[in-house]
């Protein structure tokens, strides 16, 4: 009879089985969701942020820091077509897909850097436009614009800095607007190229596949010339999947930052493997 019961009710268990599997599948994938939003936007930045630092040494330096040469800055497999006018000033940088940069990283596209005067001058404004580049299955177009507004209290370097870059990545297609301002910590007018660190503040409105997400730098970002990565700065994050925080560490050098989700759950981001792991 136990046995009779027992087959009995087996498919009934089944049935019930089945709802809550799948309900277990659907919190997996909405949480696959909110990693990969926030994870996707830490990327975009980070990449940008490590492009964007050998631009700034060859373009924005001043006082008795010489502009870098491009070569101490990016690959030599890299090819530099430069206007050599006065100004405007025209730069292009063509990385074929077996380009390995300075960092290690393997990067391909164009990016296009225009100059409307010296940039150690008020009111100057450099260009960077991206076309398809990337590394392996991220790649980005877009403009950067950067303007030169004068110094702080202490003399450093100050930038306004505005971005409007589309990436095509593994999870969709990602829109990244952020405006905010460029502090030129260390190195700005030194001899030395590879000394530089910069901090950068503001706030950025990321479109994803799965709604828009807004980023404020609640804490600077510290950049790093010397180590390569960002190294210390929180970002908060609003979006669809609730509030999240982004931190960068405090001030080690490693290419890791953690995620903690509005459950309390962190996450370790690999930013150069672009993957996560659960602490």
């Amino acid at each position: 009879m136990f046995f009779v019961l027992k087959r009995a009710f087996a498919p009934k268990a089944l049935l019930l089985l089945l709802p809550l599997t799948a309900l277990m599948a659907s919190c997996e994938r909405e949480n696959t969701k909110k990693l990969d939003a926030s994870a996707e936007s830490a990327r975009m930045e980070s990449e940008t942020e490590a492009v964007l630092e050998g631009i700034d040494a060859a373009t924005l330096r001043g006082g008795s820091g010489a502009p870098c040469a491009w070569g101490t800055v990016f690959p030599m497999c890299a090819s530099v077509d430069s206007s050599d006018v006065t100004f405007p000033d025209t730069t292009v940088l063509v990385f074929d897909p077996a380009c390995t940069g300075l960092d290690g990283r393997s990067r391909e596209g164009t990016i296009r850097i225009i100059l409307s005067g010296p940039m150690d001058v008020v009111g100057s404004v450099r260009t960077v436009l991206f076309e398809g580049f990337g590394k392996g299955s991220y790649h980005t177009t877009g403009s950067v614009m950067t303007t030169y507004t004068g110094t702080d209290g202490s003399g450093n370097p100050i930038y306004n800095r505005s971005v409007d870059m589309d990436w095509d990545v593994p999870s969709g297609d990602f829109n990244r607007v952020f405006n905010g301002t460029i502090t030129w910590l260390e190195g700005w007018n030194t001899a030395a190229c590879l000394d530089n660190v910069w901090e950068v503040d503001g706030s950025s409105t990321i479109t994803t596949p799965w709604g828009e997400m807004l980023r404020t730098i609640t804490s600077p970002l510290r950049i790093d010339r010397p180590c390569g990565y960002i190294t210390e700065g929180t970002v908060s994050i609003e979006g669809p999947y609730g509030d999240r925080v982004l931190d960068y560490g405090e001030g080690g050098c490693d290419d890791e930052a953690t995620l903690t989700l509005p459950s309390g759950t962190v996450y370790t981001l690999d930013l150069d493997n672009f993957s996560w792991r659960r602490r």
